[in-house]
C-alpha cells in the first residue's frame, strides 16, 4: 500500500521537478526521475499500458531535456502541465 502511494506521488512531484530551470538540482530529478520512473514500468511485467509509458519518456525527453521549460518560459504552458498533474 506504501508503494502505491509512493508511486502517485512520484508520478505528480516528477512532472513539476521537471519544470525547474535546466541545470538545477531539481530539474534533473524530474527529468531523469521521470525517464527511469516509466522505463522501469515498462520493464516490470504486470500487465499496465507500456505504451502510455513509452509515450510519457518520450515526451520528458522532447518537452524538458531538450528544451529549457521553466515557469518564466511559457505561463499558459506551465499551467496546463500543473493542471494536468493534479487533475482526476
Amino acid at each position: 500500500r506504501f508503494l502505491a502511494w509512493q508511486g502517485v506521488g512520484l508520478e505528480i512531484i516528477f512532472p513539476i521537478f521537471c519544470m525547474f530551470p535546466s541545470g538545477t538540482l531539481l530539474w534533473a530529478i524530474g527529468v531523469y526521475g521521470m525517464i527511469l520512473y516509466h522505463l522501469f514500468i515498462c520493464a516490470t511485467d504486470n500487465g499496465l499500458l507500456w505504451q502510455w509509458n513509452l509515450k510519457s519518456v518520450v515526451n520528458t525527453v522532447f518537452m524538458f531535456f531538450f528544451k529549457d521549460f521553466s515557469f518564466r518560459a511559457d505561463p499558459y504552458q506551465a499551467a496546463f502541465v500543473i493542471l494536468m498533474c493534479v487533475a482526476p
